[in-house]
C-alpha cells in the first residue's frame, strides 16, 4: 500500500489488528481460513486513513483483498494521529472493531463548533457538513466503534475527493465522538457475554498536561488536566446499528 495513494509522502505511524475470520466475516468468501485485518495509516498533516484485508492462510490459495481498492486514492477517515485499532468477535461471532484516534476533531466544544458562519446556535452535525470537522484540536481523544462489515461498506462506497472525513458523531453506521484528552490512545476491545450487551473499552493514554481556561479556543468538555502520568479508563460501548 503506497503512500501515495493517501495523498502524503509520509507515512507516520501504522496500527492494525488481526483475528480469524468466522461465518460472519467480510472474509468468509476467501477460503475456509483466513485473516480478517484493520490497518489504520497516519499520515502528515493529522490525516488518518484506514483498510481492510482478507489474508488467506496457507495452503489456500484464494488472492488478498484490500478495500479500499490500493490503487486507487484512500479516503479520508478521521483527522488525528496516533491510531490504535482493536478487533474482537461477539459471542455469535460478528467482527466488531474499535480505532482510537489522538489530536482529532472536539465534538463537545460548542465554543469551538459555534462559529461555522454568520448564524449562530448550528446544530451539531452542520460542523461535518460544512467541513469543520478537518480541523483538528490538540489532545483530543475520539473513538470509532462499528461491524466490521459496516466499516467495510462505508469504506467502499466513499469517494476518494471528498475531503470530509468518513467517521463523524452524525454517522448512520458507525459510532463515532470524542471521549477524553491525553496522547497516544490505546484501546482493546472486549465483549459482554451477551450478544445484546455490547462491548466494553478498556483504553490508556498519557493524561493532558493544560488547562481548558488557558486553551479556550479548543474547549473540548471538562477534562481534568493530568500531570503526563499513564490513565487507564474502562468503559461500556454502546451498540452500533447493523445494516444488512
Amino acid at each position: 500500500i503506497n503512500a501515495e495513494y493517501m495523498g502524503t509522502d509520509n507515512i507516520e505511524h501504522v496500527s492494525f489488528d488481526a483475528i480469524l475470520a468466522t461465518s460472519k466475516s467480510v472474509c468468509n468468501t476467501v477460503g475456509s481460513t483466513a485473516l480478517e485485518v484493520v490497518i489504520a495509516f497516519d499520515c502528515s498533516g493529522n490525516r488518518s486513513h484506514v483498510a481492510h484485508v482478507c489474508l488467506p492462510l496457507p495452503p489456500s490459495s484464494s488472492p488478498v483483498t484490500i478495500i479500499p481498492d490500493p490503487s486507487q486514492r484512500f479516503p479520508l477517515f478521521a483527522v488525528g494521529n496516533n491510531a490504535s485499532v482493536s478487533l474482537s468477535n461477539k459471542p455469535d461471532g460478528t467482527p466488531m472493531v474499535l480505532i482510537l484516534h489522538g489530536n482529532s476533531f472536539c465534538w463537545n466544544s460548542f465554543a469551538r463548533n459555534d462559529d461555522l458562519d454568520e448564524y449562530s446556535y448550528d446544530m451539531l452535525c452542520d460542523a461535518s457538513r460544512k467541513g469543520r470537522t478537518t480541523n483538528p484540536g490538540p489532545g483530543v481523544l475520539v473513538y470509532s466503534h462499528s461491524t466490521v462489515e459496516n466499516l467495510v461498506k462505508k469504506l467502499s462506497s466513499a469517494s476518494p475527493q471528498n475531503p470530509i472525513p468518513l467517521a463523524t458523531a452524525c454517522d448512520d453506521i458507525i459510532l463515532h465522538g470524542s471521549y477524553s484528552r491525553g496522547q497516544y490512545p490505546v484501546g482493546l476491545l472486549i465483549p459482554t457475554p451477551n450478544d445484546n450487551e455490547g462491548f466494553i473499552a478498556i483504553t490508556t493514554q498519557i493524561s493532558w498536561i493544560g488547562s481548558e481556561q488557558s486553551d479556550p479556543s479548543f474547549e473540548c468538555g471538562v477534562p481534568r488536566p493530568g500531570n503526563g502520568s499513564v490513565e487507564l479508563n474502562i468503559w461500556k460501548l454502546n451498540i452500533p446499528p447493523v445494516i444488512n
